[in-house]
């Protein structure tokens, strides 16, 4: 069964990408804070590391609303992306005719 998607929520999917931005980049902040806290040398001031998750998720925010935005525009005048589903049972089985109880 082919479907289509039509439209995509520019805000809930925008705040969705923002959360993940900000905790895939989390790792990285605590270990450039730990190693600040150790005395390793770095450039960076404890700020951009603190702040990095932060940023990231903003601007993570803003390009994937962007992204939604030019999407529903063009999904509405040339068609959305296609894909195909099946059903399935819980067994893992297709759904089938010899299956069905009339």
């Amino acid at each position: 069964m082919k479907k289509q998607i039509t439209r995509i929520a520019v805000h809930q999917s925008s705040k969705v990408i923002a959360a993940m931005y900000i905790i895939f980049t989390l790792p990285f902040a605590l270990i450039g804070v730990i190693g600040m806290m150790f005395g390793a040398p770095s450039k960076f001031p404890f700020a951009f590391f603190a702040m990095t998750p932060i940023i990231y998720g903003i601007i993570g925010y803003l390009f994937f609303a962007l992204f939604c935005w030019l999407y529903n525009i063009l999904a509405s005048r040339i068609g959305g992306i296609e894909y195909e589903t099946k059903e399935i049972y819980g067994d893992g089985g297709f759904k089938s005719e010899a299956r069905r109880i009339a």
